[in-house]
Order: structure tokens, then sequence, then C-alpha cells
């Protein structure tokens, strides 16, 4: 066994603890966070690969579909307009995810990070509210 793999098993064991034991909302922020950080990683791996440091992006833009489809199942269509909207943005956003993809551009990535930074702050915000209750 590597070095590597020793170090990342305590470091998922956690996580999945973490995960285990969150209440939703904080699940909810735990996928924007991990969406944000997979994104900016995209971006930055779809620049290098202009450069000519060519990288395997393929399981990145794969896992932020995931997160995707993962936010859009826990939406609750009995919330009305706000799921609607939320449906809507994901499905744009997955649609850039896939321009990014197909054109190995990272200017569709840097179009819906600001919309993800804003959702993941609201959402934020809830759960610091249902906190302080």
């Amino acid at each position: 066994m590597d070095n590597q793999t020793t170090q990342e098993r305590p470091n998922l064991a956690y996580l999945r603890s973490e995960v285990e034991t969150a209440e939703p909302l904080k699940l909810l922020v735990m996928l924007y966070n991990r969406l944000l950080g997979e994104l900016k990683e995209l971006r930055d791996d779809l620049a290098a690969g202009e450069t000519g440091e060519a990288r395997d992006v393929d399981p990145k833009f794969q896992k932020c579909r995931d997160i995707l489809y993962h936010l859009m199942e826990s939406l609750d269509p009995a919330a009305g307009d706000v799921s609607r909207q939320l449906t809507s943005m994901y499905y744009y956003f997955l649609q850039k995810v896939t321009m990014a993809q197909t054109e190995k551009d990272g200017r569709h990535i840097d179009e819906i990070l600001p919309n993800v930074e804003t959702l993941r702050q609201g959402w934020l915000g809830v759960v610091e509210g249902a906190d302080a209750t």
C-alpha cells in the first residue's frame, strides 16, 4: 500500500462519518462545496490543457454532473416556484458543464461559478439561521 492511499483512508473515514451524521441542510451545503471545488479544478485543468499540460478531466465532469443530479433529486416539487426555478438552474449548469467538456473551454465553468457560489451562500445562511434557533 502506498503512502498516499494510507493517508487517504483516515480522510475518507472522517468524510463518511461527517456525511452520515449531517442534517439534510448541511448535506446540501456540503454538496455545493464539493461542486464548487470540482468546478474550480475543472476550470484550472482546462486552462492547463491549453498550455499543453493535458489532464484527464472526464471524471471531474462526471462528478459535477452527479452532484447536480443529486441536487435535482433533493428538490421537493411541493415547494412550487422555488423548486421549479432551482431545477431550471441545475439544468442550465448541466448544459454549461457539458459544453465545457465538449468544447474543452473553461469559460463555460466561469459563467456558472458565481451562481453556484450565490446558491451555496444562500443555503449556508439557512443552515446558520436554523442553527441559531
